[in-house]
């Protein structure tokens, strides 16, 4: 969990900075309405560039932002880090799951959208599914455990 909360609630720019230059989107072909492509469709190749643009939209790998509090968000430390921890875990957060919750997650990183905003919820179900913490019972539904 750890790891997820590392790269997820990452962003390496303070008030007032400029975001990276890096387009809106990894680039991944995210498949289509009809046929969305979930992380664990990737290639090794798909799953290096999404890793490297969500690094990039934070500041690049090893950076961090200190935030109110004492919180220190922080991107993984290099690219293999990243795959080593959360590319291909979860089969129910698709590329565009991913890209746009961390459009968002850059858009403010102290603010922890990864718990709060909409364009989170599946990433963050996803997390809760691979944390360590107990299976989610296929019986309970949607909400339960």
């Amino acid at each position: 969990m750890r790891a997820w909360l590392a790269l997820l609630l990452c962003g390496a720019f303070a008030c007032g900075k400029s975001t990276p230059s890096v387009g809106p989107t990894s680039g991944v072909y995210p498949g289509d309405e009809d046929n969305p492509r979930d992380l664990t469709d990737l290639t090794e190749s798909e799953r290096e560039q999404l890793c490297d643009w969500t690094a990039a939209i934070g500041g690049g790998y090893d950076a961090s932002v200190d935030c109110d509090g004492g919180l220190v968000v922080s991107n993984f430390p290099n690219q293999q880090a990243c795959l080593d921890a959360f590319l291909g875990a979860c089969g129910s957060v698709t590329v565009t799951d991913w890209e746009q919750c961390r459009d968002k997650e850059v858009s403010d990183p102290c603010a922890l959208y990864l718990y709060t905003a909409s364009e989170c919820a599946n990433v963050a179900r996803c997390l809760g599914e691979t944390d360590g913490g107990p299976a989610p019972d296929p019986d309970a539904g949607e909400g339960g455990m």
